[in-house]
């Protein structure tokens, strides 16, 4: 068995495809959608002949799936429950060809509520934004970064390029500035092997030809540079999809307004052949419109017309051979139209939203046809033009125009309906410790502090987090500056700040911060700031440039106070000062942001307070049942799922986030193996991890893991 393990080369660095090692015909293979779960069918464009083998990764080795072979260019696959995450394999005769990589989840994929605030559960985390506000940008992963691209400001097209790296919880890191290219806006946007394309757009002198890529790495993106094809019609606002061995590049605005032509390329294997005008065309000229590939062909849908925003659809048959049909109408519409309109493709679902707070979806059925939209119940900013992808299951709403060019982003998690299985025993801490701090650090998931049952501990310990949400083993990492038990922790900028907790003799004021570096702990040292009012098992949160700590207890008092900061613009913290609100007196609450609301979890009901711009107004009882204390809360898709408890210790709870904020009704979910107080509670990928903590029955302090499965 001969395998080709790398078989995209540069266009034009004097080598190419080796037609004497293996037989043609041979192209790159493309995948849609990009993410899937179980039982979701896959559709592989390229070419096939008909002896070849199609594998998945497992869970314990790769697995062949129930495939239908459409045709010469097209293959169906129905996602198996054993499928992993990772590249497809292609096998013809003796030949073994790398196929693309697919996201497979063990949950249906399906989207949740956009924030621009991130969800927030016992760790503060500040937005993160781009530098400069900016429409019409190309946004897309590379490695462990997202990546936003050109795009224009106002009238001004842009050249730079900015990126921040996706924390394995989906939060980001602060936008960098990571190169520049040739100003390019509106550009369409396509990945294809190990390239990113940009086709058309908008430079200050008008619409482009012009096509350049640069190549995707483990390490982020490389530079950009030109290729030999070009466009038959500058256009910008097209949209690029692969539908068999061909490219179409369809619609959008040239210099004269919108365009019905496409045009089509060969997939090569080593990039894309000469463009061509295609003899097909859309019934109605439109740009910025959704494309969607399913196994029954494309479909073409809202967009902007010569009179504005539309609402309608077009479909493109596409036979097993990869022949398009012209394009006829479709059974399907937008409900309401959408300027600036984007799209994901998530399973069996797509999204849709631009202009407006709504979101739209519709489902594609077993035959690949695209049914009607209705509310997604899901809402967003209200954005034209804004650049949208999907990384560590989670869906990104970047930049766009607003009344102005946004720089904010938004996350929504693609986890929306899923639910924990009973959980398992999963690997151990390296030490044993209850009262200690969880945070995501770029693809690591790191332990802070906390207590081993004789006094507060100083060692932190962090643990890889594979693409899915599974852990590595833990490996102790750099140390505290000083031992803390409880503390409230927040990831602000490029800097994890530790703040308060109990030094193992009383509660402290002080706090301590460590760079963030390529993605991992640097050494913590204390900073100048300090908290008014020493407190242990306070919690942060951050509304915009203000970090607020909440809570707590003192010297056997628990507080009702809160003091806030200005978060400065390199990250560094001011001087606290005391809030004029009183919270909720609870030891061992859950504190976070969902919506529009703070909430405390724990004793009593549940309590929320309105967010106010950096501020939260008076608290108020949210209703609910009473959960009790020493709890430990994180939102999973569209819920907020609770763990611990005084009352109910051995219990995971759940409560769904709505678009007015987190029901007060909690209903239990599933139980723990062993019923464990103030114990770390995470949800990573496809996976619920509960941490640590303190045995509920016999008091011991645990280093154990419990992880359950979402489903």
């Amino acid at each position: 068995m001969r395998r080709l393990a790398a078989i995209a080369v540069v266009v034009g660095a004097g080598c190419g495809y080796d037609y004497d090692a293996v037989p043609p015909p041979v192209s790159q293979f493309v995948a849609s959608p990009a993410i899937a779960g179980t039982d979701d069918t896959l559709v592989i464009e390229g070419r096939f002949a008909d002896d070849f083998t199609v594998y998945l990764p497992g869970a314990s080795g790769r697995i062949q799936p129930v495939t239908e072979l459409l045709g010469s260019r097209r293959v169906a696959i129905t996602v198996p429950a054993q499928a992993r995450s990772g590249a497809i394999e292609l096998r013809f005769a003796d030949y073994e060809f790398p196929g693309p990589a697919v996201r497979l989840t063990s949950f249906a994929p399906a989207l949740g509520t956009f924030a621009s605030t991130p969800a927030q559960f016992d760790a503060g985390h500040l937005a993160s934004e781009l530098a400069q506000g900016r429409a019409g940008a190309a946004v897309f992963p590379a490695g462990d970064w997202l990546y936003v691209v050109g795009g224009r400001d106002g009238a001004t097209v842009l050249g730079t390029i900015e990126r921040a790296r996706v924390f394995a919880d989906g939060t980001l890191g602060p936008f960098e500035a990571a190169g520049t290219i040739a100003p390019r806006a509106e550009a369409a946007t396509l990945v294809l092997g190990a390239y990113v394309y940009l086709i058309g757009g908008r430079s200050s002198e008008g619409v482009l030809a012009t096509i350049e890529r640069a190549p995707l790495g483990p390490d982020g993106l490389g530079a950009f540079e030109p290729v030999a094809a070009t466009l038959r019609l500058p256009r910008a606002r097209a949209r690029a999809v692969v539908v068999g061995d061909q490219l179409l590049v369809i619609g959008g605005v040239d210099a004269t307004g919108p365009t019905a032509t496409i045009e089509q390329a060969p997939v090569l294997i080593d990039g894309i052949g000469e463009l061509a005008a295609s003899p097909l065309a859309l019934a109605t000229p439109r740009e910025a419109a959704a494309t969607v590939v399913t196994r029954a062909g494309i479909y073409v849908v809202g967009g902007e017309s010569s009179v504005g925003a539309t609402i309608d659809a077009e479909q493109l048959a596409v036979t097993g051979d990869g022949a398009v049909a012209p394009a006829i109408g479709a059974d399907t519409a937008l409900t309401s139209p959408h300027a600036g309109l984007t799209t994901w493709q998530l399973g069996a679902h797509v999204y849709a939203t631009g202009g407006t707070t709504a979101v739209e979806q519709a489902t594609i059925d077993g035959s690949g046809a695209l049914g009607a939209f209705s509310s997604a119940g899901a809402t967003a900013l209200g954005r034209s033009d804004a650049g949208v992808t999907v990384a560590r299951d989670h869906a990104y709403l970047v930049g766009g125009i607003s009344t102005a060019a946004v720089a904010s982003v938004e996350t929504a998690s693609v986890a929306a309906g899923a639910t924990p299985e009973p959980p398992a025993a999963s690997g151990s801490l390296t030490t044993a410790r209850a009262s200690a701090a969880y945070v995501a650090i770029g693809s690591q998931l790191c332990a802070i502090g906390g207590s081993d049952g004789t006094g507060a501990l100083a060692t932190t310990e962090c643990a890889d987090v594979a693409a899915d949400g599974s852990l590595g083993s833990f490996a102790a990492a750099t140390p505290l500056a000083t031992p803390r038990a409880d503390p409230a922790v927040a990831v602000i900028g490029p800097w994890l700040y530790v703040i308060g907790g109990n030094d193992g003799t009383a509660p402290i004021a002080s706090i301590e911060r460590a760079p963030i570096t390529d993605g991992k702990l640097g050494t913590f040292a204390p900073v100048a700031a300090q908290l008014g009012t020493a407190r242990s098992g306070a919690r942060a949160i951050v509304l915009g440039r203000q970090l607020h700590v909440l809570g707590g207890w003192f010297e056997g008092t628990t507080l009702t106070t809160f003091e806030s900061t200005t978060i400065a613009a390199d990250g560094s913290l001011g001087t606290f000062a005391n809030g004029n609100i009183q919270v909720p007196q609870v030891q061992g609450a859950a504190v976070g942001v969902v919506g529009p609301n703070v909430y405390v979890i724990g004793a009593g009901k549940l309590r929320r307070a309105l967010v106010a711009g950096e501020l939260f107004e008076s608290f108020g009882d949210a209703g609910g049942i009473p959960i009790m204390q020493r709890v430990a809360a994180t939102v999973v898709g569209d819920r907020v799922l609770v763990t611990g408890g005084s009352s109910r210790p051995g219990s995971i709870y759940a409560a769904p986030i709505t678009a007015t904020g987190l029901s007060a009704t909690f209903s239990e979910l599933v139980q723990l193996q062993i019923p464990r107080l103030d114990a770390g509670f995470v949800a990573l990928g496809e996976w619920l991890y509960v941490l640590g903590g303190r045995d509920a029955t016999t008091g011991d302090v645990l280093s154990s893991i419990e992880r359950a499965q979402l489903r």
